[in-house]
């Protein structure tokens, strides 16, 4: 996270407060969530961007200092992670506080870091969202006139009415019993375990970013399976303000998140929608309608694609009347199906034809046959410039073709066979020629005279000269 910045406080031991009991739980849960932020697969913040001083001996006066300090190298940040680990407390007029390594008892007023404090210094420079994460516990007499119950909502209280004039959220698990916030036999806070059992492993079933919000509800339902009724329950507050609750913004990766797979019709139902038979084609057609009423809207409407796409393709008339029936029963049924009217409806049919192999393409190998054999680009040519019942003819055609293979291999078979044979057949042979009749015995053969020779040029002149003799003198 580029825009982000963090700052871990808190301590593990309190020399100078000898009612508070230091715990190693402290420091190896401030350990760790600090490796969170900087971890690759966690908030990924780069090392300079996270600000440690837990454990630090310095007063809490010089700690404040470091704080504007790192504030304002950062002044680009817009969110802050604010974490604290260690023990809380109250001041004269149940002011809550934070102690620090250098918190001296009966001066706490002076030594701890109060809530108030920690508002107007962040108030003064701090990115303008804040998240805070508060992993307290308290001493006996700290809390002694406290029930069990008032020291978690006095925490809260008091927190957010100093943090009231800005973007602050607070994810707060405060305890009376030291030892069932940080049991000696483990080695992180109870809270802390959960917290980051929950940031590391994710959240199944939530988005691919958890928010504030989010991980405090799974962190209750962890804590409360694996604790009982021995569990301190954390809560997520915001202070009441204009614009968003920040504690709903996502933030934190969810490694449990898993991209959902698109939905699909059943392997069988596909199979069943192409079968040969037609009593398995009505019963899809029945398993379809089923679907198409259910609550999954991607299924269902993947089922209504699948009947409009039957309704045109199927060759079989009692097929396509079952669809148009069960496409019309969903259409009074339902109004989330209102789109959907009867088939020969024309302006729906033709929207449907155009998507008609983009839809049932996917659905099925044969509609990959029928997009690859037709194309989209010619599908819509052909619904807008051919006449509907032509088109049908030819769709129920291009069915047969699709669902009868072995019918039409014998067609094309018997086609070609047909061809080869009135190719190769042999031409009948030419009449015979009439013999001559014989001749007579009364009659002389006669021959033909034998053919004039040509005219020479001399006697051609001559037969122009006797032709102008001819001609009247004038």
């Amino acid at each position: 996270m580029d825009s982000g910045i963090a700052v871990i406080l808190g301590a593990s031991e309190f020399p100078y407060s000898p009612g508070l009991a230091g715990h190693p739980a402290f420091k190896t849960s401030a350990e760790s969530f600090a490796s969170y932020l900087i971890d690759p697969e966690g908030l990924s913040f780069a090392r300079e961007r996270v600000l440690n001083l837990f454990d630090s001996a310095e007063e809490v006066a010089s700690q404040s200092q470091k704080l504007v300090d790192f504030l304002q190298t950062f002044r680009d940040a817009t969110d802050l992670f604010v974490y604290y680990v260690g023990h809380g407390g109250f001041l004269p007029h149940r002011e809550y506080f934070l102690a620090l390594r250098s918190t001296r008892t009966n001066l706490e007023i002076y030594t701890g870091l109060s809530a108030q404090g920690l508002a107007f210094t962040l108030d003064a420079i701090a990115p303008p969202r804040r998240f805070l994460i508060l992993d307290c516990c308290f001493a006996g007499e700290a809390v002694r006139e406290f029930q069990s119950g008032e020291v978690g909502a006095l925490v809260e209280k008091s927190t957010m009415n100093a943090f009231a004039r800005a973007s602050t959220s607070l994810l707060v698990a405060s305890s009376k019993d030291e030892p069932a916030i940080a049991p000696r036999d483990k080695s992180l806070t109870n809270f802390t375990s959960a917290l980051l059992g929950v940031l590391r492993n994710g959240a199944p079933g939530l988005g691919p970013t958890l928010t504030l919000r989010e991980v405090g509800l799974t962190i209750r339902d962890s804590m409360r399976r694996n604790q009982g009724g021995r569990a301190v329950l954390p809560e997520v507050h915001s202070p009441a303000q204009s614009g968003e609750d920040i504690a709903s913004r996502p933030l934190f990766p969810n490694r449990a998140y898993q991209t959902p797979k698109p939905k699909t019709l059943p392997d069988e139902l596909l199979a069943s929608i192409d079968s040969s038979l037609r009593n398995i084609r009505s019963g899809a057609v029945k398993e379809l309608k089923l679907i198409a009423a259910g609550r999954d809207g991607d299924l269902s409407k993947l089922a209504i694609n699948a009947l409009v796409s039957i309704s045109i393709r199927d060759d079989s008339l009692t097929i396509r009347k079952e669809v148009e029936a069960a496409l019309q029963e969903l259409s009074e049924k339902s109004s989330s199906h209102a789109g959907f009217k009867r088939v020969t409806d024309s302006q729906s049919a033709e929207k449907i034809e155009d998507s008609l192999i983009s839809t049932t393409a996917a659905a099925s190998k044969r509609g990959d046959e029928l997009r690859g054999a037709v194309g989209e680009a010619g599908v819509g040519f052909f619904s807008k410039h051919v006449s509907r019942p032509f088109r049908n003819s030819i769709l129920w055609l291009w069915g047969i073709v699709i669902r009868r293979p072995l019918v039409t291999a014998v067609l094309v078979i018997a086609t070609w066979i047909f061809w080869q044979w009135e190719k190769t057949e042999p031409a009948p042979a030419p009449a015979p020629a009439p013999a001559p009749e014989p001749a007579r015995a009364d009659e002389t053969p006669t021959t033909p005279p034998p053919p004039a020779p040509p005219a020479s040029e001399g006697d051609k002149q001559e037969k122009v000269d006797d032709w102008f003799k001819k001609l009247p003198e004038k």
